[in-house]
């Protein structure tokens, strides 16, 4: 894509390059140290852009545009066969840096100086330390311990730096709490830290196992928002940094029995959870009066906690005709507490907030079959019941509603026939076909106060 005002040519050419190195250090013939280092590096100098006024792709305004991705993955794993234990420990580190240059022309045209572009700049890092015991053995007791933690940090960066914007406009962008020629400065900090220990114990007696796990958790996130410059107001929004905690226990209990040989049953329950987290401040002087609604009941839009699942499920899974069939199923019922959802105020801001719940019922079924050698057939459905278990007032919900983007019925299905070609080489064919029922993209569809959206079905084909 040229750009048709400046003359430069090709200027949106990305370039992507990258590379793995792995290594393994066997320290003893107990103790391995594997490290493992991965790299990814993009860079483009703009989008393609179709505007009516340049023939073709092009781009006919003078300020830089491009996209640049820069990402860092180390690892190290140490494994140490202890005998009656397998000790494993696994240590991480993630940085990454993104860079997003956008057009403001269009904007900085009402104003006396050069195009220059939105930056957007976010830095992430994350650790992460997991140590895990296994115990090793025929007994019939075996049970599993570890601990983990993580630490998050995101820095988030949105300028808008202009050369010469003070000079031109006769002010100083220090005095709007921004740095020099910067009609807008803004910056998001949050830092997560999580922390959590588990065990797992199973217990076998003839065809029976029964196991029982818990996991505590810890988690807190720190975040911190700014906003300053002439173009946010000409007053800095400095709203103090908010801290919102977490802890708490999940338990999961599965029963599996084998019927013969071949065929197995199982029940299990487990509870999980997603975290919870801080608002973006909504302004008291424009929606002050919506915001002391909420808090005369008690609760504050500066933070939200996390929802919960517990997740019940009956199942089983087989082999038959000498192995050439598999089959498995499930039924599973889903209890979600506390949803985290969004309210939208009146005076155009919103913020999450834990209101309402919702139950799934579904059954889910596979079948593989290797009817001759080298042929593979899959099919597979899902019939999912997904629906609220109150009124959610926020989102103009009712008891009963269809939960959005959940569909009640899936299909999918698989040919796959590999032969040999030469001693070394193999061939295949493929075909799939997958089916994605309709769904509705809101709560309460039916009621004629909302607009109807509904997303129809997809049928998907493939073949290789």
């Amino acid at each position: 894509m040229d750009n048709v005002l400046t003359g430069e040519k090709d200027v949106n050419d990305g370039l992507a390059r990258g590379g793995r190195v792995e290594a393994r250090f066997k320290v003893t013939d107990d103790f391995t140290a594997d490290l493992s280092y991965f790299k990814h590096n993009y860079k483009d100098g703009g989008r393609p852009e179709d505007l009516v006024r340049v023939p073709g792709l092009g781009r006919d305004y003078p300020s830089p545009d491009g996209y640049s991705d820069d990402l860092s993955v180390y690892n190290l794993t140490l494994n140490y066969d202890l005998g009656f234990a397998n000790l494993v420990s696994s240590t991480s580190y993630f940085d990454r840096t993104v860079v997003n240059m956008r057009s403001l022309d269009g904007l900085l045209a009402l104003f006396p100086v050069k195009p220059s572009p939105l930056i957007d700049t976010t830095d992430s890092e994350f650790y992460a330390q997991e140590i895990r015991l296994a115990s090793q053995g025929d007994g019939p007791f075996s049970w599993v311990v570890g601990a983990y933690a993580d630490k998050k940090t995101i820095y988030y960066l949105n300028t808008i730096p202009v050369p010469g914007f003070d000079a031109a406009m006769g002010i100083n962008s220090n005095d709007f709490g921004a740095p020099t020629d910067n009609p807008y400065w803004g910056y998001d900090d949050l830092e997560v830290k999580t922390y959590a220990f588990f065990g797992e114990l199973t217990y076998e007696w003839n065809k029976l196992s029964v196991t029982g796990g818990l996991r505590y958790f810890n988690w807190e996130q720190d975040y911190k928002l700014y906003a300053s410059g002439f173009f946010n107001g000409a007053v800095p929004s400095d709203p103090p940094r908010r801290t919102s905690k977490e802890d708490g226990f999940n338990p999961k209990v599965n029963v599996s029995y084998d019927v013969t040989d071949d065929v197995l049953v199982y029940a299990q329950a487990a509870r999980g959870f997603r975290y919870g987290g801080t608002n973006t401040p909504v302004p008291k002087d424009v929606c002050a009066a919506e915001l002391a609604d909420f808090q005369r009941n008690g609760e504050d839009p500066n933070v939200f906690e996390a929802d919960k699942l517990w997740n019940y499920e009956l199942g089983g899974k087989g082999t038959f005709a000498n192995g050439r069939v598999m089959v498995s199923g499930a039924y599973f019922h889903l209890v979600w507490d506390d949803m985290q959802t969004q309210r939208a105020l009146d005076c155009g801001f919103g913020f999450r907030e834990n209101v309402g719940g919702a139950v799934s019922d579904g059954v889910e079924l596979e079948v593989t079959a290797n009817p001759l050698d080298g042929l593979t057939l899959t099919a597979g459905g899902s019939y999912i019941n997904s629906r609220l278990s109150n009124d959610v007032a926020n989102l103009k919900a009712k008891k009963g509603d269809k939960a959005p983007f959940v569909p009640e019925f899936s299909f999918n299905a698989s040919a796959d026939y590999r032969f040999p070609i030469t001693s070394e080489a193999e061939g295949f064919i493929y075909g799939g076909y997958q089916y994605t029922g309709e769904r509705f993209t809101q709560f309460s569809p039916e009621q004629s106060t909302y607009r109807k959206m509904r997303a129809s079905g997809s049928n998907g084909v493939a073949a290789r």
